[in-house]
Order: C-alpha cells, then sequence, then structure tokens
C-alpha cells in the first residue's frame, strides 16, 4: 500500500496542548497518514495570537483540513478531550463546505458536545485555577509540578479553557459517520455522557473504557493505535466496505 493510497488522518490535542503532545500516537499509526492540527499561539504556531472563541479555531483549523479534503483524499478524525469538540465541529463544517463526512471519527477523553455548562474555570485566580485543573486531571502532572511551564501553559490554557464556554450546542441530524468513544475508566466525566455521542451519528457507537485517568492515552499508546488502525481497515481506500471484526 502506498502513503497516497491511505486516509489521512487529522488528529487534534487537548486544552493546553500542542502537535507534541500528540507524536508519540501519530507515529504508532499504520494505516492512515498523520496530520496533527496545530492552533495558533503554541507549538511551531507560538508566535501567533491565542483564540478564545471555539468557532474562531474551528475556522483556523478548517483552511489546514480542506486543502487535504479537496483533494480526493478519504480522512478520518481522531481528537482528544477539547479536541473531540473541536474535531466534532470540524466534521459539521467540512460537510457544509465540502458535501462528505470523515470516513471515521475517533473521540477520546470528552463527554458528547452539549452536556456541560459554562464553567468559567479561566476566570479563576491563579492558586484556584491550578488546585481545579489538578483536582479535575485535566492537567498534566509534568505542568502543574513546574512553576515555569505553569506560567508558560497557563495562558494557553485559559484561552483554550474559555473556547469551550464559548461553545454552544445547537441540535443536528445525526451524521453519516462511524464514531469511536474512548474513555479512562477514573475519569471525573460520567460514563452516560461519553454514551451520549450516539446521538450525533446514525452508526452505532464502540464505547471503549481504559485503565487510567483523564488521561489515559499515554498508558495505552500502542492499543489506541490499534484501534485506529483497525477500525480504518474497516472501509478500503476506494470506499468498499470490508469484513472486520473487532
Amino acid at each position: 500500500m502506498n502513503s497516497n493510497s491511505k486516509p489521512v488522518l487529522f488528529m487534534i490535542p487537548f486544552a493546553g496542548g500542542s502537535a507534541y503532545n500528540l507524536q508519540g500516537l501519530a507515529a504508532l499509526v499504520k494505516n492512515a497518514d498523520t496530520v496533527i492540527l496545530e492552533c495558533p499561539g503554541r507549538g511551531n504556531r507560538f508566535p501567533e495570537p491565542l483564540l478564545d472563541d471555539i468557532n474562531a479555531i474551528v475556522n483556523d483549523l478548517l483552511v489546514q483540513v480542506l486543502a487535504v479534503v479537496r483533494q480526493g483524499r478519504q480522512f478520518a478524525i481522531y481528537g482528544h478531550s477539547m479536541g473531540t469538540l473541536i474535531g466534532y465541529m470540524l466534521s459539521r463544517r467540512i460537510y457544509t463546505y465540502a458535501k462528505v463526512y470523515p470516513m471515521h471519527l475517533f473521540v477520546s477523553g470528552s463527554g458528547a458536545p452539549g452536556l456541560a455548562g459554562k464553567r468559567g474555570w479561566h476566570l479563576l485566580p491563579e492558586d484556584e485555577f491550578w488546585k481545579v485543573l489538578s483536582e479535575l486531571g485535566g492537567c498534566q502532572p509534568e505542568i502543574l509540578e513546574n512553576t515555569e511551564l505553569k506560567t508558560l501553559f497557563g495562558p494557553i490554557v485559559r484561552a483554550d479553557l474559555a473556547a469551550i464556554d464559548s461553545y454552544t450546542y445547537v441540535e443536528e441530524p445525526a451524521m453519516d459517520v462511524e464514531v469511536t468513544v474512548l474513555k479512562g475508566v477514573d475519569d471525573e466525566a460520567e460514563l452516560i455522557k461519553f454514551q451520549h455521542w450516539q446521538r450525533v451519528t446514525t452508526h452505532p457507537v464502540d464505547l471503549l473504557e481504559f485503565e487510567g485517568d483523564h488521561f489515559f492515552i499515554y498508558r495505552h499508546l500502542d492499543a489506541i493505535a490499534e484501534i485506529i488502525d483497525n477500525k480504518l481497515q474497516t472501509v478500503d481506500y476506494a470506499g468498499n466496505i470490508k469484513s472486520f471484526l473487532f
């Protein structure tokens, strides 16, 4: 199988994250050409202004995605935490502009869109802000334990949390997209919120749980990459259904 016959897997990091945080998983995926989408204000886009509006972020990434989609390449989307919301919104918006859905949507570490209220965490005083993130398991330990890293990543995390709060759920018809949902068994979010991903798709959702908390993905990189590879084998690269047991 040559590279051009593979679908593209667009990968979207969590709040406060960058492309660096998904490089390990991307390197293990074999059945797709991985493209980690970088939001402004971090990674190789660090000099650019941060965006604190979810629609502005989605529109920014949409330009990158459509450039590939309009080449006729099949594609899938993977997102973790905040990346799941962006991935869902991108799926809708890509269909609006290109009349095609992803062949698969992989969402990990977050319940379905529209179930969380406005939390206002980005407005908290510094000490309380980091305390909340620590208690919720919503921030990587290496950041929480390092003052310099907190100074560097604090504005990024706050902007991302403000962006999440800017989201307003609008009920729309279910998408013709296969969805795989991944959850850490010790994640603070209730299981039912993950089960509600069923309302966004016409296909039965596959919900898989892993040992670990919100950042369970780093304990299970090989297994998650295998899941992605297996799911992308269920459709061949000419769009024909293959039989595959998972």
